[in-house]
């Protein structure tokens, strides 16, 4: 009986010591999107395999163990995928939470900043980073035998909720994190019921003309094919920038600049103004802001009291603060602050 009692002791010994192996082996597999051998698997649109030669996917047998990310617009979403990443760009929005909780170095990955060998010193297996730096740094790392994968989104003409669904299930679905996309997506729901909620509650508001200025003093405009342009678009409101002719496009973006004449000319009812550079390593408070402008309102009374805006003060300020400017998964902080703030105007 005694013999019978310590044979089953030592299987059950045995059955746990394997279970707790199988759970230890099974953490690890998922420590970055799943056990190493499933790889990754990102597609490359049309528009990417037609100006950059890139092949129709990116393909790595297995999950990169130290990323490196170059650029900010997959950062956030990478981190709420559950992706570790070991460096990223230091041109985080810091005060955010999402950044509070990342443990990546953060590393200056500008055209002008960017060092080879630092990151080389990093011993990445896979990168990520603008096509545009493909000629200057991609083809150097690719001939040292690391997998580069070249984003094509344009940080700053993007921000539609269809294209940050499409980039998190780009990412998600490539780094098999299905429950976490799953997780996103059911964010993204709620968001757009939330937008058609708040366009039948604030009808009044449908059809507002206005103009997104950007700067102090006013120097550039926002089409609605940026960022802010198409979350004002799809809360309803016109915006006059869409049908001024002959402005002049920066760096080829639907940010376009104007002068204080075509402003005053074009006689905005609304302003939506924020600094340029909003989350790409801009900082500035709304009230540093808003106080910037007034002065000069102030100083230049005879010019801007000639715009209805400025005259009965329909001037929403969007500092840095308040209304991060980010790309990704921003858009929820940005569409938030939105709704809140512009029927108060």
């Amino acid at each position: 009986m005694k013999n019978l009692i310590k044979k089953l002791t030592a299987c059950l010994l045995v059955g746990i010591l394997a279970a707790g192996c199988s759970a230890n082996t099974k953490k690890e597999d998922n420590k970055n999107g799943g056990s190493n051998t499933q790889g990754v698997t990102l597609a490359y649109s049309k528009e990417a395999q037609e100006k950059y030669g890139l092949p129709e996917t990116f393909e790595l047998e297995k999950t990169p163990e130290r990323l490196v990310v170059m650029t900010l617009g997959p950062t956030e979403i990478l981190h709420n995928l559950g992706v570790e990443m070991i460096a990223v760009p230091d041109i985080l929005d810091e005060s955010s939470d999402w950044a509070k909780e990342l443990k990546a170095e953060r590393l200056p990955f500008t055209a002008k900043t960017l060092d080879t060998e630092s990151v080389l010193a990093l011993e990445p297996d896979m990168i990520i980073m603008s096509a545009s730096k493909k000629e200057a740094y991609g083809n150097f790392f690719e001939e040292k035998g690391i997998a580069v994968y070249y984003t094509v989104t344009n940080t700053m003409d993007s921000g539609a909720i269809d294209e940050v669904k499409a980039q998190v299930e780009l990412y998600g679905n490539g780094f098999h994190r299905d429950a976490e996309v799953k997780t996103l997506m059911s964010r993204f729901d709620q968001l757009e019921a939330d937008i058609e909620q708040w366009k039948k509650d604030n009808a009044d508001l449908q059809g507002q003309k206005m103009m997104i200025l950007l700067e102090a003093p006013f120097t550039y405009t926002n089409t609605s094919k940026t960022s802010l342009g198409n979350m004002m678009e799809s809360l309803g409101f016109v915006n006059m920038a869409d049908t001024i002719e002959g402005l002049e496009s920066v760096m080829g973006t639907q940010t376009l600049q104007i002068s204080t004449e075509v402003i005053v000319e074009q006689n905005p009812p609304m302003i939506i103004t924020q600094p340029s550079g909003a989350g790409a390593g801009i900082s500035i408070t709304t009230e540093t802001y808003k106080n910037n402008h007034e002065k000069e309102f102030t100083d230049n009374s005879a010019v801007w009291s000639k715009i209805d805006a400025v005259k009965n003060n329909k001037i929403l300020y969007l500092g840095t603060d308040v209304f991060p400017g980010t790309t990704g998964l921003g858009i929820f902080t940005c569409y938030k602050y939105l709704m809140e703030a512009l029927p108060k105007l």
